[in-house]
């Protein structure tokens, strides 16, 4: 699963480069304006990759018109691209996440659980289930955030979730006293240099 916001955009970006150069982009358009609602704008590429539903209607298109493409070096690039798409939501590609990706999943099923309305705020219509994880997971880089997430649960303390939050919140106060403690410390190898 892609858990960066930057990788999204990078995709997003080969994706358009790859359609414009193969002359697709036309086509994807009026693919993409019969399927939606007349009189919306049509979204950007960006925004088919960060969601579930939309990337799952560019990976359909992109899919079929590669099928019939000629067998070419642009023909395997796009079938990369492809690949890539479905990692961004593929769970079941690596199994072991680092500490805060497992933190970011533990987070959204929490307030899924004690405050969905929270929960909902990371979310986009037509999400896939893992989109709005990785939105949580980029908002707990950010230390404010992330502190402002573990006071928030640990105002439902008083719910059946008592032990979940307070693992949860003492592993996001953790993050921050290592971030500390690891700047700490290299402040002081820098005075050592000196």
């Amino acid at each position: 699963m892609v858990y960066e916001q930057e990788q999204i955009k990078e995709i997003a970006e080969e994706v358009k480069c790859f359609m414009l150069e193969s002359r697709l982009a036309e086509d994807f358009i009026k693919h993409i304006s019969g399927n939606h609602n007349k009189g919306r704008p049509v979204p950007k590429i960006e925004e088919f990759v960060d969601n579930g539903c939309l990337r799952y209607e560019l990976i359909c298109f992109l899919s079929y018109r590669l099928s019939i493409m000629k067998d070419t070096e642009q023909k395997d690039r796009g079938s990369l691209l492809v690949e890539d798409l479905e990692m961004i939501s593929d769970r079941t590609q690596r199994i072991e996440r680092n500490e805060m990706e497992q933190t970011a999943w533990e987070v959204a099923d929490l307030l899924k659980d004690v405050d969905y309305f929270k929960f909902a705020e990371y979310m986009k219509c037509m999400d896939d289930p893992s989109d709005p994880v990785r939105r949580l997971y980029m908002d707990l880089k950010i230390p404010e955030k992330r502190a402002a997430l573990a006071d928030y649960l640990l105002k439902f303390t008083d719910t059946a979730y008592t032990e979940k939050i307070r693992k949860v919140a003492a592993k996001l106060k953790d993050m921050d006293r290592d971030r500390e403690a690891s700047l700490t410390a290299g402040k002081k190898e820098t005075h050592h240099r000196r």
